[in-house]
């Protein structure tokens, strides 16, 4: 028998081709048990399904090639799931002065002359594929440039380009794409995990406050329903979904006002990903600005006020999304590629 979790995750295109392919050949040679997010996977490639929410079977089928997606969200949080359609709070042009300004901001390692600006309470999606510098360009924000030449403003200013510590003292906010490798601690409880931007050089203090630590925890799991025996315990324990709430958490604990979410729902249920879609449209309303960067095209139309295709480490064309009119996917795609 083969264990296969989430095998796909961090492959192209004509990887994956490559990787079903050989799965198909081995049929006759190995059971397999495919476990994957990526519900279009499921339904081409396995020939029965199980579907756990909670830990605990709740579903299964022997013909899943006959099932729509839209079936298979039923089945995992128990009613129809319909893509989530952010409610809009402002409009391109917004007289408030940006969160932040970037003018022929550049780097060696994969970007050059972007400009933009984010308004209050904006998302401002970024699409592109693999090696297009906008996951470069996210890690780059969150660290006022470091490296970097052109400008960037925060709030009007121009920040010491001193590198992520400084960042968080700019109240800035940054969930990477890969959180088990860059956003979590795994052997740390989910108060420690939690804490992290708080403590140390980041914040100042040389001694952790144990008591107020657990405080935030307990406060944060209450408010985004965050799914843990309790903050003790181990963040390894946790679901994906559970894992990236605690890491947006510790960025609103900490009133950070600009979130630079690298693909925030990689690796989630369809489920954890309706909670972040709501949590974003939450803080948004209250003037939060956000950075939203996706390999999820139906995200970042649902979600953005505007979107920018970057290719080759540039910029190449801005969306304005009209609700009733939005861009399509394959016009984003063709702009992409």
């Amino acid at each position: 028998m083969i264990l296969l979790d989430e095998p796909t995750s961090a492959l192209t295109r004509g990887q994956i081709d490559f990787f079903f392919n050989f799965v198909n050949r081995i049929k006759d040679q190995a059971a397999q048990v495919f476990v994957s997010h990526r519900l279009e996977e499921i339904v081409g490639l396995c020939d029965r399904l199980v579907v756990l929410k909670d830990g605990e079977k709740v579903a299964e089928n022997d013909r899943p090639r006959e099932l729509s997606e839209t079936d298979i969200h039923s089945m995992m949080v128990g009613r129809s799931i319909a893509m989530h359609r952010r409610e809009r709070h402002v409009r391109t042009g917004s007289a408030e002065a940006p969160v932040l300004r970037l003018d022929r901001f550049s780097s060696a390692k994969g970007f050059s002359d972007v400009s933009l600006s984010v308004a209050p309470g904006e998302i401002i999606g970024i699409a592109g594929v693999v090696g297009s510098g906008k996951g470069t360009l996210g890690r780059a924000i969150f660290e006022l440039g470091r490296g970097c030449s052109g400008e960037i403003l925060i709030n009007g200013e121009a920040p010491g380009r001193a590198g992520p510590r400084a960042g968080i003292r700019h109240s800035i906010g940054y969930v990477p794409t890969e959180r088990h490798r860059e956003g979590l601690v795994l052997g740390m409880s989910v108060a420690q995990n939690h804490s992290l931007p708080f403590i140390g050089a980041a914040i100042g203090g040389a001694v952790i406050d144990g008591k107020k630590e657990r405080r935030d925890a307990v406060a944060a799991i209450e408010q985004l329903s965050i799914k843990t025996p309790g903050p003790g315990a181990l963040i390894r324990n946790l679901s994906g979904g559970n894992q990236q709430k605690v890491i947006l958490a510790r960025w609103l604990t900490i009133g950070s006002k600009l979130l630079v979410l690298d693909n925030p729902t990689n690796g989630v249920d369809v489920g954890a990903k309706g909670e972040i879609y709501s949590i974003l449209e939450q803080i948004t309303a209250t003037g939060v600005s956000v950075i939203l960067i996706s390999d999820d095209l139906p995200e970042l139309i649902n979600m953005s006020d505007r979107i920018l295709v970057m290719k080759d480490g540039r910029v190449r064309t801005e969306h304005v999304v009209d609700a009733d009119a939005p861009p399509e996917e394959v016009d984003l795609v063709a702009e992409m590629v």
